[in-house]
């Protein structure tokens, strides 16, 4: 690493950018992971009895389930693949951090929705008071993450190269 993007880093702050990197998207892949597992297996439902009788009255519901454990497995791909992007200071690293990091924040809805499609029941209903909460720290999300990364995207270069401008 040259001289000046250790002192760049070091006049910028770079304590969110570790944080990502080191904690947070492995805490993402392990969830991910874990959720998959949950939905492929039906033990959100807390046991297999459970999760029978849910699959005998609304059928439906075990294709969502399967098909949130795999969407769930590709985001703790995603996830692992933009880590490596970030720690090689590669050119779209940031703004693919902030578009995983927004859909992942959305992704409790699309389950939501596909609920509400099986069951006939208004999604409204379902989802509550987390429409809102959700929106808010989406929108909170996108707009931290942009301003952070804006102000450090001479540090992501192509190809891992950085540069300066």
């Amino acid at each position: 690493m040259s001289e000046d993007v250790k002192k760049s880093q070091k006049q910028r702050g770079m304590k969110w950018y570790n944080f990502i990197v080191k904690i947070q998207l492995w805490l993402i892949i392990i969830a991910f992971f874990a959720y998959a597992l949950l939905f492929l297996t039906g033990q959100m439902y807390d046991d297999a009895e459970t999760a029978a009788k849910v699959y005998i009255i609304v059928p439906a519901m075990k294709t969502v389930d399967i098909l949130y454990g795999i969407i769930s497995f590709a985001c703790a791909a995603c996830a692992f693949v933009i880590r490596k992007q970030l720690l090689n200071y590669e050119k779209n690293s940031p703004r693919n951090y902030i578009i995983f990091s927004t859909c992942i924040i959305l992704f409790p809805l699309f389950y939501d929705f596909a609920i509400s499609i099986c069951t006939n029941v208004s999604v409204f209903e379902i989802i509550g008071s987390d429409l809102l909460t959700l929106l808010i720290a989406c929108i909170l999300n996108l707009i931290c993450n942009t301003i952070y990364f804006h102000k450090r995207r001479y540090m992501f270069g192509a190809a891992g190269i950085r540069y300066k401008e």
